[in-house]
């Protein structure tokens, strides 16, 4: 019960920031999505980039559909996006991509304790589906590839609505973060997930040494629900590049933490969690990827360390693998850009 409240008060006092992080973000995306319903004329080539939540009537298609937007994304924004667009006359395919809907703001505790899952999980798409929106219709399977020359999109040949192809004239991506087992792939199905989050559950409980690489809101919360799960008979670190907990960098713009706040997070994890702050950095290819069986990880420093499961907390840029143009520059350096 201890461990339990000591979790709740380090949440108690990240929440304001988040709060004001997800308010900051729901009503950037409301603009953007906002822009395009009031665009006359679409230009060709044109991208809207965003962030990530679910629902839409759907309706089924044999051929290939035209739309006036495009919406990808099964997070918060593109649902916000979606939710703009359907007030107007313009048709939206939102392509969500799942049969499934699931709360990632939850993954620190049902990668933790996996029959927390089913809580924040649905698999019944009439429920989260909003059947008012008459001019949106909705896609079940994910995205494979967007070719932003020709404005067409190319669903993964999973799920119900596998290879169909749509075309566009403006597109909204709100697919999100690119963050391995914390959110799942494109194309899995729930009882792939439900699999996935089981087997880290059960990873993390035998688990001797575990690493969250990274120390920003989801690092944080990993360690503390690791914590109240499995208790202290585990070696936990957690990797910063700069040695500092809450270290995420949103740009210069944006406001840093309270440092009485840091410091005492920090107190918190190493005296009362027992967590092991280490500073250093991994940049291999190995370090995007999470691991639930035992391996080393080489830190940028030749140092290797060594662990039972390693699981990746940090942002990995924009999921925007799928999207493909002849302007190899159209995303940006970040694999995000702002139309």
């Amino acid at each position: 019960m201890q461990v339990r409240s000591l979790v709740i008060e380090i949440r108690a006092m990240l929440a304001y920031a988040q709060l004001c992080l997800l308010l900051l973000l729901h009503a950037y995306v409301a603009a953007c999505a906002l822009s395009c319903y009031c665009l006359s004329k679409f230009m060709p080539g044109e991208l809207k980039t965003q962030a990530n939540f679910a629902p839409a009537t759907r309706r089924t298609c044999t051929m290939a559909k035209s739309f006036d937007v495009a919406v990808v994304g099964a997070g918060l924004s593109a649902f916000h996006a979606v939710e703009v667009l359907a007030k107007s006359k313009k048709s939206v395919a939102y392509i969500h991509g799942f049969t499934f809907q699931e709360w990632a703001m939850a993954a620190a505790v049902f990668l933790n304790s996996p029959e927390e899952h089913v809580k924040w999980t649905s698999g019944d798409p009439e429920k989260w589906m909003v059947k008012k929106w008459t001019n949106v219709e909705y896609f079940l399977s994910p995205a494979e590839t967007v070719n932003c020359d020709q404005k067409e999109i190319t669903l993964m040949h999973k799920g119900p609505d596998a290879g169909k192809v749509i075309n566009y004239k403006v597109l909204i991506v709100a697919s999100g973060q690119n963050s391995p087992l914390l959110t799942p792939t494109a194309g899995m199905s729930l009882s792939e997930r439900i699999s996935e989050v089981r087997a880290c559950g059960e990873a993390l409980k035998q688990a001797k040494t575990v690493v969250f690489n990274g120390a920003g809101l989801v690092g944080l919360e990993m360690c503390g629900d690791f914590r109240a799960r499995n208790g202290y008979g585990a070696r936990v670190v957690l990797l910063t590049r700069s040695g500092k907990v809450l270290d995420s960098d949103f740009g210069d713009k944006a406001e840093k933490p309270d440092p009485k706040m840091v410091a005492k997070v920090t107190d918190i994890l190493t005296n009362r969690f027992k967590i092991e702050i280490k500073e250093g950095a991994a940049s291999g290819p190995e370090s995007e990827q999470a691991s639930l069986s035992p391996g080393t990880l080489k830190l940028d420093s030749g140092e290797n360390l060594s662990f039972d499961v390693y699981i990746p907390c940090f942002s990995m840029g924009a999921n925007t693998g799928f999207l493909k143009s002849s302007n190899s520059n159209f995303l940006g350096p970040r694999g995000g850009k702002l139309g």
